[in-house]
């Protein structure tokens, strides 16, 4: 594994068990230079649109979901050539809870945000692993062999947010992670275009 990558990874890893301090800030959406190929489908913060409905008697089902409206979940794709990764919301598992998507029902605008935001933040935290997986391959390398080294990791953060902000009912703790997220993402995605453009001078 190259060096880089491996402090890289040794970075999310404590970045798991950090206490972030700091107010929260807007999510916002740093767009990839190459975006003819996005390593994240859609390549913008999720919508609404972008979950499926589901009955009363599914979404009972679904203890942990609850805790926050709803779910998202994340499907892989492998190119071999040219080598890159892509990971995309799976509409067919990702959902928003029946009462904030009954058009009969009024729900408040700031907990449709508060569950929104939540899957944002799942997803960004996906999409910026992927990135990073992908600027290793632009020198090279098995996507398939990468995609093994980055999807556990990418879990395992995605997992551990949901712990620490016990699936976003903790505001504080929920507060903490979107700053930090929102700032690693923008911070990860210019080291990736600053990549990009050293590999493009190099070519004919």
């Amino acid at each position: 594994m190259p060096s880089a990558l491996k402090t890289y990874w040794l970075l999310c890893i404590g970045f798991l068990s950090f206490t972030f301090l700091g107010c929260t800030s807007s999510l916002q959406w740093v767009k990839e230079p190459h975006s003819t190929s996005p390593s994240c489908i859609p390549d913008r913060l999720p919508v609404l649109d972008d979950f499926s409905e589901k009955s009363w008697e599914q979404y009972l089902q679904e203890d942990r979901a609850r805790s926050f409206g709803g779910q998202i979940r994340m499907k892989y794709l492998v190119n071999i050539e040219p080598p890159y990764l892509v990971v995309r919301i799976d509409p067919t598992e990702s959902w928003i809870s029946p009462d904030i998507t009954n058009p009969d029902n009024f729900v408040p605008q700031y907990k449709i945000n508060k569950v929104l935001v939540h899957a944002q933040i799942h997803y960004m935290i996906h999409c910026m692993l992927i990135r990073e997986g992908n600027k290793e391959l632009q020198s090279g390398g098995n996507p398939r062999a990468m995609l093994d080294l980055v999807r556990p990791v990418a879990e395992r953060v995605s997992s551990q947010y949901d712990q620490n902000t016990e699936y976003g009912l903790n505001e504080k703790a929920e507060a903490n992670w979107e700053l930090a997220i929102r700032q690693q993402f923008e911070n990860k995605t210019l080291q990736g275009i600053k990549k990009i453009i050293e590999i493009q001078k190099l070519q004919p």
